[in-house]
């Protein structure tokens, strides 16, 4: 009911040529190259300009050719810069490998040590000999209750 009231004042009062309607609402002027003064200082003003240019997707689009790439190891397509030779590191898996000329890949497989070998092979040798044991003890309990 007051919306439909304030409405009909409105309308009558612009009609009427009294008020127009950019100042009933408040609506500011729009910002144009003549009135920019009022809005910012021109130290503002070159500010927004330098941020604009700096984050400007554009210049980057033109500057900066992407070319696709699959990772070697888990095959996630990477983008990288076009013409691009060199070491590179895929962020999924964590591997490193290098892009030669004319899209060349190659692996770069970390070597593990003689000690991490004994510790892989002694570790793996303990879990089966718990496996073992827990097998025979399960024989052993099962062969007791059941004779």
């Amino acid at each position: 009911m007051a919306g439909d009231i304030l409405s009909i004042c409105t309308e009558k009062l612009v009609s009427q040529g009294v008020v127009s309607v950019r100042r009933i609402i408040e609506i500011p002027p729009p910002v144009s190259q003549e009135n920019a003064h009022e809005y910012a200082t021109p130290q503002q003003t070159q500010e927004a300009e330098r941020w604009i240019e700096k984050h400007s997707t554009q210049i980057e689009q033109k500057s900066q050719d992407k070319e696709i790439l699959d990772c070697p190891f888990c095959k996630r397509r990477l983008r990288i810069p076009h013409g691009y030779q060199g070491k590179l590191k895929c962020p999924q898996c964590e591997k490193y490998f290098t892009k030669k000329s004319r899209g060349r890949v190659s692996k770069k497989v970390r070597k593990s040590s003689f000690a991490e070998g004994l510790f892989h092979y002694i570790l793996l040798e303990g879990a089966v000999a718990l496996v073992a044991l827990v097998l025979m003890g399960m024989w052993f309990t099962f062969s007791t209750l059941f004779r």
